[in-house]
């Protein structure tokens, strides 16, 4: 068993124990040894936004007290038709030019603006053919992201409109429309509500296990790794 390490109170003769037998030098220095965690650059896709400011906050904001520390890493991690819009805030006083920075790249992250590029985007996917694990792969991966990303204002976005449902469901190939009207009217008897984007993407999701899993149970074909790794990224949102 390891025993615990001793740390004395600040004025005051009274032992603290440290919890699990480690001292905060023990777990600075376990974080030492670690791998540089690799902030993904924001290329200006709404859908993105919010993943990048978590990443940002943890990584960036978290361990520099210097807002003009801030501000250059904040233009390191932009691509550049994101970074020509703020990078003029170089030039004002470094505690106002973060400010007006971080707002005016807040922007992306508004609510409405998410909502209407997750809107556009379903809209504008390509059409998913007959016998195409892959790009009902995509689509799936899309709507997942789409879904996670407007969960926590979902009064901004019309996602579960008609409009975009019917958008969506045109993408699929016919067989699988079929069986999508099959399932919502399911879900309208058993609920008294119309089937919304959630229960869509949850039925493309199953339509593309299956998918693949008649691929691979035939040929040994697996979903390509980046689609699976984009997936994995969007759930963990």
């Amino acid at each position: 068993m390891t025993p615990c390490l001793i740390v004395a109170r600040k004025n005051t003769n009274v032992p603290e124990f440290q919890p699990q037998g480690c001292s905060a030098q023990c777990i600075d220095a376990s974080e030492r040894i670690l791998p540089r965690p690799v902030i993904t650059m924001f290329d200006g896709n709404p859908m993105n936004f919010r993943t990048f400011e978590r990443q940002f906050e943890a990584y960036i904001v978290k361990k520099t007290q210097s807002d003009e520390m801030r501000l250059l890493f904040l233009l390191q991690h932009c691509e550049p038709r994101v970074r020509q819009r703020i990078e003029h805030f170089t030039s004002n006083d470094p505690s106002d030019g973060y400010r007006l920075a971080w707002k005016t790249f807040h922007e992306y992250g508004q609510p409405h603006v998410i909502a209407q590029c997750c809107e556009q985007q379903l809209k504008e996917v390509a059409d998913v053919r007959a016998n195409d694990p892959d790009g009902l792969l995509k689509l799936s991966v899309l709507m997942d992201k789409c879904r996670t990303s407007l969960q926590n204002f979902k009064h901004a976005s019309n996602i579960d409109s008609m409009e975009v449902m019917l958008a969506v469901v045109k993408k699929l190939p016919i067989q699988m429309r079929e069986k999508w009207v099959e399932t919502s009217t399911s879900i309208e008897c058993e609920t008294g509500r119309r089937a919304n984007f959630a229960a869509l993407s949850d039925f493309v999701a199953k339509q593309s296990q299956l998918a693949w899993a008649s691929v691979g149970g035939q040929n040994g074909h697996l979903p390509p790794l980046e689609i699976v790794t984009k997936k994995q990224n969007f759930l963990e949102i």
